[in-house]
């Protein structure tokens, strides 16, 4: 499924045969990682913070925008999670 968002968003194309989907992105984008399936289908769930994730890799996985990565932190400390972040170099 290709996916397409406002801006340079990133690209997903269909995954092949062996399951591997290809994704393109344009610009600095941030890696959202969760413990549990259900943190990120909340996040996903919410008018106001999904529009912040550009696309979901797995249950576990999305591609967030850089900008939003706090709000989308504060929103799971609230709801009583404790992310870790781990910086890029």
């Amino acid at each position: 499924m290709t996916q397409k968002r406002r801006g340079r968003g990133p690209k997903v194309e269909p995954a092949g045969a062996d399951g591997v989907a290809q994704l393109t992105a344009h610009r600095p984008l941030t890696l959202l990682e969760v413990q549990e399936k259900s943190d990120l289908d909340a996040l996903m769930a919410s008018p106001k913070l999904s529009v912040h994730i550009l696309a979901r890799l797995d249950d576990h996985f999305a591609l967030v925008q850089p900008d939003a990565q706090e709000r989308l932190l504060t929103a799971l400390r609230k709801a009583g999670h404790t992310p870790r972040v781990s910086e890029g170099t």
